[in-house]
């Protein structure tokens, strides 16, 4: 893998998956994981594709996850001096990234060091693309920094790209920001034309453990009066499916089964929301088939943009 990345002459699609796969199959207590982070860190400055360098980031993070001592505080001088520094395109990768490595951190009992929450505070505290700024969002959501909540929340009232509000939202929802669920009920009434939003707003809500979150849904996907378009009656379903509150299933079964006053359509998409709320698995069973993939190289098996017949593309 090190010596396919490093060869010019590889296809830019194989170099990006070489990336991703050194992140994923280098144990922090390799021998060799120490090599393997330097040739990452130089490839992100000499690489001469950038996505293959961004990707760089996420692969340190995966590596310094598992590491401990002097290579895991490599990996935070090399993503934090990127986010203090870097490239205006490597930035919010290094901040996901630094995100991804303190929330292992986190998992196994340790404290992310605070000036890592603080180097990317700073970035998403500076005005930018909004895109960008959602990077940071959720970086400082897997970090933990609860004390930016109140930031996040006063830039998502303020910003009115929906992509930048959902990813603010989800960050929200990892801080376990309680005094927000009434405001994001709101907001995810408010967001019946924008179903991915709305999906994320829903994402965010079952983070919080809201119980409000599961009738608002309901309401939504078999409203008392009028017809909920495909794209809500979508978001909806998946958003009880990733819930997978118990109380849904009885409303969910009163859907599916009336057959007179309800469109076939929303019978089916409470049919969908029946088998992700009673799947055996905490995660999506797409997870376990798109999680680490080069996406830049997807066959159409998988994911097909324009017949949407890829297994990716279901439900």
């Amino acid at each position: 893998l090190q010596e396919m990345l490093q060869d010019r002459g590889s296809p830019v699609e194989l170099r990006r998956s070489c990336v991703q796969a050194l992140g994923r199959l280098t144990p922090g207590n390799a021998p060799w994981a120490g090599g393997v982070v330097e040739l990452l860190a130089r490839h992100e400055q000499d690489g001469s594709d950038r996505l293959t360098r961004n990707l760089t980031a996420i692969a340190l993070a995966e590596i310094g996850g598992s590491a401990s001592g002097p290579l895991r505080h490599r990996v935070m001088e090399v993503l934090a001096r990127a986010v203090t520094k870097g490239g205006t395109h490597y930035r919010p990768w290094a901040a996901l990234g630094l995100g991804v490595l303190g929330h292992r951190m986190m998992q196994q009992g340790a404290t992310p060091p605070l000036v890592l929450q603080e180097a990317v505070a700073a970035r998403f505290r500076d005005p930018g693309r909004p895109l960008e700024r959602a990077a940071y969002a959720i970086s400082l959501g897997l970090l933990g920094a609860a004390g930016e909540s109140g930031t996040i929340w006063k830039v998502l009232q303020r910003t009115r790209d929906p992509e930048f509000r959902g990813h603010a939202c989800v960050a929200l929802g990892l801080l376990g920001a309680q005094q927000y669920r009434e405001p994001l009920r709101e907001l995810l009434r408010d967001s019946r034309r924008l179903p991915e939003l709305q999906r994320q707003i829903a994402i965010s809500l079952g983070l919080l453990g809201d119980p409000q979150a599961v009738p608002t849904l309901l309401e939504l996907l078999a409203p008392a009066t009028g017809r909920a378009t495909l794209s809500v009656l979508a978001s909806s379903a998946n958003a009880l499916g990733f819930i997978g509150d118990r109380r849904s299933v009885d409303p969910l079964v009163e859907i599916l089964d009336a057959r007179g006053t309800q469109l076939q359509i929303a019978r089916a998409f409470a049919a969908v929301a029946l088998g992700m709320v009673a799947d055996k698995d905490l995660r999506p069973w797409v997870v376990s088939i798109g999680e680490g993939i080069n996406y830049s190289a997807t066959v159409g098996t998988l994911y097909d943009p324009v017949y949407a017949t890829g297994i990716l593309d279901i439900l």
